[in-house]
């Protein structure tokens, strides 16, 4: 069977302030609908979290939401957040 197979997503956050300010744009709700549409069609999931000082408060919430969605979890450690210029 030919065609898409598994769908990867940086999931840093799901918190729609910390969402912008990462992301630049207000699209978590459009982000998180298309997960739960992965989910649905049965695409293998991946999720990218990269674990950040301003983000680490998430991390429960970030393992709950990818055990709803089937998703796995890849962790990632970003060293020095001031490399992306964010102050939270």
């Amino acid at each position: 069977m030919a065609g898409l197979g598994s769908v990867t997503v940086s999931v840093n956050t799901l918190n729609r302030a910390r969402y912008i300010a990462l992301v630049g744009q207000d699209n978590l709700t459009d982000v998180i609908e298309g997960i739960r549409i992965c989910r649905d069609v049965g695409l293998s999931t991946l999720f990218n979290y990269t674990l950040m000082k301003s983000n680490i408060d998430e991390f429960d919430s970030i393992l709950r939401f990818a055990e709803e969605m089937r998703a796995k979890v890849k962790i990632m450690e970003l060293h020095n957040e001031s490399d992306l210029g964010l102050q939270f």
